[in-house]
């Protein structure tokens, strides 16, 4: 260094300072290599500066000293930073290790969705298998694909963006390749931040078998056991709907009212098992005969009826009830046995005969009760003088 010239001397000492800097801004995480950089790098300098005994390098060499302790101050700051930093990204991993291992072996179904992407990151094998997928063919599908409403997921999607969390919420998925189509499950839905990012934590508890369940007791309720069709009370609710839209709409109705002639014989001699296999092939047979808006119901034992939907006139209510009645007439055959069966059936029209449910369906009663008098095996409308 030459003790001439003050200038080439200054550029040294900021050359030097600048050296010892950027080495401390990569060292700084370890003290002892800090030190090692700086001091062989900073004293050595200082003291040739000291030892010149100019007023100017004497300022020099003081500053350079402030300099040091600067470095070491902010090496100390930036290495407490990074190790901070580093513990807090350690933690974060082991929290994201955890949470991987919770839901890999939680029975309930779990995913992990990119918000940006809508795409799954990560899914635990209940997912896998809610979605009837091998665990890798289940990454990378956006969960929207099995909804059988698309925007009910939409709207989910958004409330979770605007930090909201979604739980129990009932969803039907379809999966329209698989043997069971549909499936129930209730959803929850939460926002993480997982590999750094903003995602959305969802899983799903499988109520399909209850649904099922659920929805077979309700069948039930409403439905026949032996035919399927609809029972006295369901029955009673679709002639009130049917009743007040004909009212509304200004139009006929027609009520039907079977009871089948030589049933009982049959039971008897033939047995229960014959007698039920006559009943279902009377309502297959009854249904056969009617338009799609029309309804038969059994009431019970061998009783049926029928609602006939905008009728025309009387004749065309006696018109189907015709229909029925030969087509019951009909043989039947169950392995090597053969049967008939006949009926006797009662006609009663809305307006006409009554504006009232109960008494629409005794209008129909007694007019059947009028066929059986008159040799069964017919077709009777009501009147008035019953």
């Amino acid at each position: 260094m030459p003790q001439d010239n003050i200038a080439y001397q200054a550029f040294l000492s900021f050359t030097i300072g600048g050296i010892a800097s950027g080495g401390m801004a990569s060292l700084s995480v370890d003290r002892r290599s800090v030190v090692a950089l700086v001091l062989p790098t900073m004293i050595p300098h200082i003291l040739i500066l000291v030892q010149q005994g100019e007023p100017i390098t004497y300022g020099m060499s003081a500053i350079l000293v402030l300099f040091v302790l600067f470095v070491f101050l902010a090496a100390k700051k930036s290495g407490e930073t990074f190790l901070e930093n580093a513990k807090l990204r350690i933690k974060a991993l082991e929290s994201e290790s955890r949470l991987r291992m919770m839901l890999d072996f939680s029975p309930t179904a779990a995913s992990i969705i990119d918000i940006d992407t809508q795409e799954v990151v990560f899914a635990n094998k209940s997912y896998a298998s809610l979605i009837e997928k091998k665990h890798q063919e289940a990454l990378g599908v956006t969960l929207r694909r099995y909804y059988a409403n698309k925007l009910e997921y939409d709207d989910t999607v958004k409330l979770i963006e605007h930090g909201q969390q979604v739980n129990n919420q009932l969803v039907e998925l379809y999966f329209p390749d698989s043997q069971q189509s549909t499936k129930w499950v209730i959803a929850s839905y939460l926002q993480i931040e997982y590999h750094s990012k903003q995602m959305i934590l969802a899983w799903f508890f499988d109520i399909t078998d209850r649904k099922v369940m659920e929805e077979h007791a309700q069948h039930l309720a409403h439905h026949d056991a032996l035919t399927g069709l609809p029972n006295r009370i369901l029955f009673r609710e679709r002639l009130h709907l049917a009743m007040t839209m004909a009212e509304r709409d200004k139009y006929a109705l027609a009520l039907m009212f079977i009871d089948l002639d030589e049933f009982k014989p049959i039971n008897d001699t033939h047995g229960h098992d014959v007698g039920d296999a006559v009943l279902i092939q009377c309502a297959e047979r009854i249904r056969g005969c009617l338009r799609k808006p029309d309804s038969v119901a059994r009431l019970g034992g061998d009783e049926f009826v029928v609602l006939l939907h905008k009728v025309s006139d009387e004749q065309a209510a006696i018109h189907v009830a015709e229909k029925v009645l030969e087509t019951l007439q009909s043989p039947m055959t169950f392995e090597d046995l053969t049967v008939s069966v006949g009926a006797s059936i009662g006609v009663a029209l809305y307006p006409v005969h009554s504006t009232e449910e109960d008494g629409l369906l005794n209008c129909a009663d007694f007019a059947m009760y009028d066929a059986k008098r008159n040799g069964r095996n017919r077709v009777r409308l009501f009147k008035n003088e019953y």
